[in-house]
């Protein structure tokens, strides 16, 4: 699967590197790792790194997820982007690839043993008729002691396919709890602040409160990063670690950076960066741009 081609390239962020270290080493000491900032840089760039280091060093799978690029973002985006670079690593979704196949194909049936929404009779003339809000249609018909089942509705309606969602969105919990009974798995999510409440909600509650943070044995980690992240460390201190600040970069960051891409790494250059980056809060995309720009023009 593709890892972003800059984490290989990490100079800096040796403490924040060790602990993911020594959480990664200890299976179950450490379930959550927050890393919350108001900088917009380095966070990303730091969790791509995490990724290959757990794919490349530990061999851990691990999936990575940025909110921001998310298209969908439902419970139900969040599990369809995950699931199949998951997959890259063995791990199997059977729950989830069974009622995604039923909702992508429309097969209502899939769906009504968990979720069958109310029911009405009707009576008339001496006929009972019962059926599910959702077809709009008659389902069964009861005339006397005989009764007749009419065929599925094949149109496909809005809220048969929200239930269809959520489901699939259940089934890929279900099956990440089987599957990290006996496997690392870590999850990386990233831009957290970008979550509308209803992904939020279902991410807090569902993939943390009721999995990694509960007293049964569990061997997934969860990474959130973002420049606002919910406290769940009371009563959690030693299942969550909260990392408020990155580190910053030093000279002889900036000056391995520099030298990366090429460009002179005299102390006027330096100092321009280390001001960039400190009192203007660079990202690293305005941080490149303004090496690209003072880079020499090949003839």
């Amino acid at each position: 699967m593709s890892i972003d081609t800059h984490a290989s390239e990490l100079i800096d962020r040796d403490d924040e590197r060790s602990l993911f270290r020594e959480i990664v080493e200890e299976a179950e000491s450490v379930r959550l790792l927050t890393i919350c900032t108001g900088e917009k840089r380095g966070k990303s760039r730091l969790l791509a790194w995490f990724e290959r280091e757990s794919q490349l060093t530990f061999g851990v799978p691990a999936g990575r997820v940025e909110i921001a690029d998310l298209k969908d973002r439902s419970a139900f985006g969040f599990a369809e982007h995950l699931v199949p670079g998951l997959k890259h690593f063995d791990l199997e979704f059977p729950t989830f690839d069974y009622f995604d196949e039923a909702r992508a194909a429309q097969e209502w049936s899939a769906f009504q043993s968990r979720s069958p929404g109310p029911r009405a009779n009707v009576v008339a003339d001496g006929a009972t008729v019962s059926g599910g809000f959702i077809s709009g249609t008659v389902g069964t018909v009861f005339q006397g002691g005989e009764h007749a089942h009419l065929p599925e509705p094949r149109v496909w309606t809005g809220r048969q396919e929200e239930i269809a969602r959520s489901r699939c969105a259940d089934a890929f919990l279900e099956d990440l709890r089987a599957l990290t009974e006996r496997r690392r798995v870590l999850l990386l999510v990233d831009a957290w602040e970008e979550c509308p409440p209803l992904l939020e909600a279902w991410i807090q509650t569902r993939l943390l409160l009721k999995h990694a943070l509960t007293d049964n044995p569990t061997r997934l980690t969860v990474i959130l990063a973002g420049q606002r992240i919910p406290d769940l460390t009371a009563g959690r201190e030693q299942l969550v670690r909260a990392l408020d600040s990155l580190s910053r970069w030093g000279d002889s960051h900036i000056e391995k950076f520099l030298e990366m891409r090429g460009v002179s790494t005299d102390p006027t250059m330096i100092d321009m960066v280390r001001r960039g980056l400190h009192e203007h809060d660079w990202t690293f995309d305005q941080l490149e741009s303004f090496v690209a720009l003072t880079k020499p023009r090949e003839r």
